[in-house]
């Protein structure tokens, strides 16, 4: 029969790894989310913004649901539409609109009125943010294109 110290000793090994565990993770979801900030601050120049939204979508993206991926998507579409790399930025746009509303896509969707289409719940807060100020003008257009090209097929 094991003595009680070793067993102490096994008890005490697995709690540290358990704590470990625990911090090593809670450090790296922190950490990224603090930078992950950044893509949000319209104050930082489009390149960084950009960079720091591909980051976050490859280090976090695996914890994100749809409407944080679309948000994001939608974040690096206008970081690449105000670096003038419009087709980028309508393919950001265009996967933004389809992760959120997937039923654009279908027949059925397409049998729609125009006043039911315009009233897809899923699209109104990224129509909302979509309308801040502080997003340059031509980013707003190329969304509205494209959520206009997308509705019309």
């Amino acid at each position: 029969m094991p003595s009680n110290e070793s067993l102490d000793a096994a008890e005490n090994w697995i709690k540290l790894s358990l704590i470990l565990a625990f911090m090593g993770t809670w450090i790296y979801f922190v950490s990224f989310s603090i930078y992950s900030a950044g893509c949000h601050k319209f104050s930082r120049p489009a390149d960084e913004r950009l960079r720091i939204c591909e980051n976050h979508l490859r280090f976090l993206g695996f914890v994100l649901k749809d409407e944080g991926n679309s948000r994001n998507l939608r974040l690096q579409g206008i970081a690449l539409s105000e670096l003038g790399r419009t087709e980028e930025a309508r393919q950001a746009f265009d996967n933004s609109i389809l992760i959120l509303a997937p039923n654009l896509k279908r027949p059925r969707y397409l049998l729609l009125k125009p006043s039911q289409k315009l009233a897809f719940p899923i699209l109104d807060r990224p129509l909302w943010e979509m309308n801040d100020p502080r997003i340059p003008l031509a980013a707003r257009e190329l969304w509205k294109q494209v959520l206009n090209s997308r509705m019309e097929l």
